[in-house]
């Protein structure tokens, strides 16, 4: 479909190239002329315009092929780890996951990745998402987020006592407290002191 068919609904009317002299009035010969050379010169630009924009974007690409059995460390956007604690800068939290075996490659840039059970989210991602493990640990260094029955990413949270729970949309007020707590979610990190924002229920769950 093209945009002219999404946007009317109906195809595009085609333009016949004309052929000069055809028609016996000089005025619509010239103007015939003219609409055929300025269809021309779209066309080119169109078509240079698109071969830069591939050769830019191949410029910052590169081909990667996985085997099957391969680990990968799996990317997944646009989660941010608020498992532990709102962090001040996003971009400094965790990105990837896994490591994940490569099960089966399905296409050039696709593969299917062998998930652990229970995880609700397509096992199939396009190589983009995917880096290569180096290493001999191979153990999962950091499990799926959770999701809900849609496979969207579930907000995770403590209480004041470190058990965990997942956020109902039901916000009431905001509070600024000092809390300190311990984490087995973050790597090599026992305790942390930080101020946090939070959302209190009546449960006392705590929103990080």
């Amino acid at each position: 479909m093209t945009p002219f068919q999404a946007l009317y609904g109906r195809t595009p009317p085609a333009i016949m190239h004309y052929s000069t002299g055809t028609s016996p009035v000089h005025e619509v010969d010239k103007a015939l002329e003219t609409r055929d050379n300025i269809l021309k010169q779209l066309k080119s630009h169109l078509q240079a315009a698109i071969n830069r924009m591939k050769q830019i974007a191949d410029s910052k690409r590169r081909e990667v092929v996985y085997q099957e059995g391969d680990f990968v460390l799996l990317k997944l956007q646009p989660y941010r780890q608020h498992t532990a604690y709102k962090r001040a800068h996003h971009k400094l939290a965790s990105k990837y996951f896994g490591p994940y075996r490569v099960k089966e490659k399905i296409a050039s840039v696709a593969y299917k990745l062998e998930l652990p059970e229970g995880a609700r989210i397509h096992p199939v991602f396009h190589v983009s998402m995917l880096k290569k493990f180096v290493g001999e640990d191979t153990s999962v260094g950091f499990d799926l987020p959770p999701t809900n029955d849609e496979g969207e990413v579930r907000q995770a949270f403590l209480d004041l006592e470190g058990g965990h729970g997942f956020l109902v949309p039901n916000e009431v007020y905001e509070a600024l407290i000092k809390v300190r707590f311990s984490l087995d979610l973050l790597l090599f990190i026992q305790s942390v002191r930080a101020y946090i924002r939070i959302r209190m229920e009546g449960s006392g769950w705590m929103v990080l």
